[in-house]
């Protein structure tokens, strides 16, 4: 029994010990929510806003969304692979009367860039895109 006493008070001393402890780590808490509610009602950086922009689309910066597509070519002489590429886009292609070469590519859900990188990279066509 009396060890029942000595573990009861024991817990109830142990007890008692937390409160002080826990009212200052609910004010520092308090604080620091209260200072990022405050930061939070300015806003971020524009580099921070342009790497949040919605990945479906430019409705968020107010930018036309690229336009991706397929290209799935083989063994097609390379400046109408080029040609293709443009045509039904708002782009214009210009293609130097001395490219040559067979082109075989099977591209998924690619902008013009990302086409023209990939053949750059893979056959060593350069192009240079103006605006």
């Amino acid at each position: 029994m009396n060890r029942l006493i000595l573990i009861g008070s024991a817990i109830l001393m142990a007890a008692c010990d937390f409160g002080p402890r826990f009212g200052v780590v609910k004010g520092n808490i308090d604080a620091e929510l209260k200072q990022a509610t405050e930061n939070r009602k300015t806003a971020p950086p524009e580099a921070v806003q342009q790497a949040l922009v919605s990945p479906l689309g430019g409705a968020a910066t107010g930018k036309p969304r690229e336009q991706r597509f397929d290209l799935n070519v083989s063994n097609a002489p390379a400046s109408q692979v080029f040609m293709a590429i443009a045509s039904g886009t708002r782009y214009s292609m210009v293609v130097h009367p001395e490219v040559t070469g067979i082109v075989s590519v099977n591209l998924k859900d690619v902008t013009i860039g990302e086409a023209l990188d990939a053949l750059r990279e893979l056959y060593g066509y350069e192009y240079r895109a103006q605006q």
